[in-house]
Order: C-alpha cells, then structure tokens, then sequence
C-alpha cells in the first residue's frame, strides 16, 4: 500500500510502515571514515616513532654533527601556532552546529563568523609549515642532511611526514570553508575537526620526544 504524506510544501510518497521509524547511523558517514582514516595514520606515525626510537637505542654513531643545534624554543613557538589553529576551528564549528542539519541555516552573521575563524586556523597552520620549511633550511644549512646523520635522517623523514599531512589537512580545510556559504552537513565539518586536533596531538608527541 502506497500513501502520500505532506511534508510542509513538499510531498514524501512511500510504503506505509507500523513499525519505528528508521534509525540513522550511529556514527555519521563522515566521522566514521576520518577515524578510519586515522587508524591508519597511527600505525602510520606509529611506525615511524618505533624505527626513530629503536635505531636510536641501537646505534652508537647517532648524535647530530657538533655544528648543528636544534631550535627548541623557536618550535616550541611554531607549537603554540598549531594548537591556536586548532582553537579557531573549534569556535568556527561551534558556530556551525547553531544550525540544524544543515549550515545553509545558519545565519549569514554566523556563516561569516565561521568562515573568519576558519580563514585565521587556516593562516595559522600555513605559517606553521612555513616554520617548518625554514628550520630545516637552516639545519641542512649548519650541517645535518639525510645523509650525513641518522638523526637527520629520521628526523627529515618524519618531519616531512608530518608536514604532508598538515598541508592535506589545508586543502580540506579550504574546500569546506568554500562550502559553508552553500550548506554543508556539520559532521562533515567534525570530521576535519577530528583529522586536524589528531595532527596537532601527533606534533607535540613529536616536538617532546626530539627537541626536548
């Protein structure tokens, strides 16, 4: 048996059900495949952590060349840059979920709002990269290469890695900032708030364990 029901202006034509209605995910599709993806990316990291840490303990020839020493206080600087990124996102998602369902019911107040603290997490994790890039500069100009030093070698390895990472991370960010104007389902917006806080997380494991 078919009936129509309506729905404000629109119409939903179906079969009749005596039973509940139906359920969603649990999980929305989003959200699940980003913690997907970072199962991956913690085996990822994972891996690299246990060779940089293994070869470390193993190796007598590890330390850094004499002429070159790291910038703990200017990375712990550029640290500080990627936890404010991740501040920013969150205010833009907070006023994102002040909608229902969609963000095209957001406001434009607010959609401006969120798209400003976006553009500012955005800013933050592009100078981070930038830092970045600069350290290493000045460290294969003192001296440490991938080829000269172990140290360097993973320490370029997963550096890079990381870096790689952030800049996908951008790309995303920027194609769903472009989005928010036109409407986009918030858990979408989640799931890059969940990949970005992950890449952070990894980072200060990273700068604890080797500058300092």
């Amino acid at each position: 048996m078919i009936s129509a029901t309506p729905v404000g202006s629109a119409t939903v034509a179906g079969p009749v059900s005596t039973g509940a209605a139906r359920r969603g995910p649990a999980i929305p599709s989003a959200i699940f495949g980003v913690l997907l993806l970072l199962f991956v990316e913690l085996m990822f990291f994972s891996a690299l952590f246990s060779s940089y840490f293994v070869i470390r303990r193993g190796r007598i020839e590890w330390d850094m060349p004499k002429t070159v020493q790291l910038p703990v206080l200017e990375a712990g600087f550029n640290s500080l840059v990627l936890v404010l990124s991740v501040v920013f996102l969150f205010l833009a998602g907070r006023a994102l979920k002040q909608g229902a369902g969609e963000l095209a019911q957001v406001g434009l107040k607010t959609r401006m709002k969120a798209r400003m603290n976006v553009t500012r997490a955005q800013i933050l994790g592009a100078l981070f990269v930038a830092f970045q890039a600069w350290f290493a500069y000045r460290l294969v100009g003192a001296g440490m290469t991938m080829t000269n030093s172990l140290f360097g070698a993973c320490f370029y390895l997963i550096v890079g890695a990381h870096a790689l990472q952030i800049v996908a991370g951008l790309l995303v960010m920027t194609n769903l900032s472009l989005k928010i104007e036109g409407g986009l389902a918030v858990s979408t917006f989640n799931a890059l708030q969940i990949f970005w806080a992950f890449l952070v997380a990894v980072w200060l494991v990273f700068y604890v364990q080797i500058y300092l």
